[in-house]
């Protein structure tokens, strides 16, 4: 009984320790909700409503993400509790989570351009000035409020 409690928490243990690590890795890192970048900017009633749009989509793409790097994080978590690690099997799961971390970016930088393509020059030069004054990160997922990995937005092209 002892034995099967010890597993049990070690699972749950090392579970939350590779979705902490996945978090803190940048793929969907929850923080304080930052600034809205776009407040300044003059946006219309229909480019904000679009901007909203958008930004949900890729809130719930975000999430669903989540919850799937939690499930290979348990599946990671059971491969760990055996006496041999099955390399195979690890790197199976490594490169389900390297996929999921990528298909994450990729979202985001689709995000990025739907928002961008929706701005006029002038509101375009006028992000790209407000994140290179704030010296935010040159991130395409940075961009708009609740995505969780910081302000900024890519300044550069």
């Amino acid at each position: 009984m002892q034995q099967k409690i010890i597993k049990s928490t070690r699972q749950r243990g090392a579970g939350l320790l590779l979705t902490a690590a996945l978090l803190m890795s940048g793929s969907v890192l929850a923080q304080a909700e930052p600034p809205d970048p776009f407040a300044s900017l003059g946006l219309s009633a229909q480019q904000r409503s679009e901007v909203d749009r958008i930004m949900e989509q890729q809130r719930q793409t975000q999430w669903e993400s989540l919850q799937q790097m939690q499930q290979v994080g348990q599946q990671l978590a059971e491969l760990y509790q055996e006496e041999l690690w099955d390399e195979v099997k690890v790197g199976q799961v490594y490169d389900r989570i390297f996929a999921l971390q990528k298909q994450n970016i990729l979202s985001s930088v689709a995000m990025r351009n739907s928002i961008m393509q929706l701005l006029s020059a002038d509101q375009r030069q006028a992000l790209k000035q407000q994140f290179a004054k704030s010296g935010a990160a040159h991130h395409p997922a940075t961009m708009a409020p609740g995505m969780g990995l910081g302000q900024g937005m890519g300044s550069h092209r």
